[in-house]
């Protein structure tokens, strides 16, 4: 799975893991497009709202955002300094 995106498809996987907001706009359209190349999502059509009118993550991409590697998971708290 590639991991090295552009920071407008970081920026929209912050947006949507902390907000929910899971629009499809002409502005963010290419980012999920990028995610999609990357194995994270995957573009789900519909008859009535036409080809990606959605975006979901995929098996793998979930398992990414949700992993100790990832930028997007959070991260344990630790001891206190100097103990």
């Amino acid at each position: 799975m590639q991991t090295d995106l552009s920071e407008g498809a970081v920026a929209l996987l912050r947006h949507r893991l902390a907000t929910r907001d899971n629009r499809v706009t002409a502005a963010n359209k290419d980012a999920y497009r990028e995610l999609v190349r990357a194995g994270i999502m995957f573009a789900v059509s519909g008859f009535a709202t036409g080809p990606e009118a959605s975006f979901r993550f995929s098996d793998d991409g979930w398992a990414w955002v949700n992993g100790p590697a990832s930028p997007f998971a959070s991260k344990p708290e630790s001891a206190a300094p100097g103990r």
